[in-house]
């Protein structure tokens, strides 16, 4: 059916949809939406504590599904870092620990980076990420930004999934797993990889 439309005018401080805490019990969905940045200044299109992190948010499960997140525009001349959909946490003490994150059958195209992410900071953590059934294409728009991953996974992300997934037409990895951007913090653990397809035009 159709979806429901939440299109940016102008830029966001962190995502056009956010989502900045949850429940311990109660499962937070966003279901069904087309999520457009209209190729305006926009920033990241679904944010789940990145741009502002808040404590905790390792209770029940939190679920994106049957989504479009597209057309976003940011650039990092200016220190916006921006991207598709991304699971974070930039807490100097993994006190923003992200748990429990479903992102399932929803189509990320033209983000300003990387298009999709479980992605805490240098000291952050998330954990029980799954990437299912998703669709990652279109070029980086950042000017600053040479490069855009399709799925990514960096730093201290555990136990977490990337499967069933499809990627291609983008100018870097496919799939790109890493430790944190600085010091010596863990890298993902437990990662699983599994029955996707992957193409890039890039050559890393």
């Amino acid at each position: 059916g159709t979806r429901a439309k939440v299109y940016a005018n102008g830029r966001c401080e962190s995502g056009i949809v956010r989502m900045a805490t949850d429940d311990p019990v109660i499962e937070t969905w966003f279901a069904g939406f087309d999520v457009s940045g209209q190729s305006t200044n926009t920033g990241t299109g679904i944010d789940i504590n990145h741009g502002f992190w808040n404590p905790g948010n390792t209770g029940a499960m939190k679920v994106i599904t049957n989504c479009v997140v597209h057309d976003l525009y940011a650039s990092s001349l200016v220190g916006d870092y921006c991207y598709g959909i991304i699971v974070s946490d930039h807490s100097p003490d993994a006190s923003g620990w992200v748990a429990n994150v479903l992102v399932v059958d929803t189509v990320v195209y033209n983000p300003p980076r990387d298009g999709l992410l479980a992605y805490p900071g240098d000291f952050g953590m998330v954990s029980n990420v799954t990437f299912r059934g998703c669709y990652v294409y279109g070029a980086a728009s950042d000017p600053g930004y040479s490069e855009g991953h399709g799925i990514v996974f960096k730093g201290w992300v555990k136990a977490s999934t990337i499967e069933n997934c499809t990627v291609s037409n983008i100018n870097s990895s496919a799939v790109f797993l890493n430790g944190p951007e600085s010091g010596s913090g863990d890298g993902p653990t437990n990662a699983v990889v599994r029955w996707c397809i992957l193409s890039s035009t890039g050559d890393d």
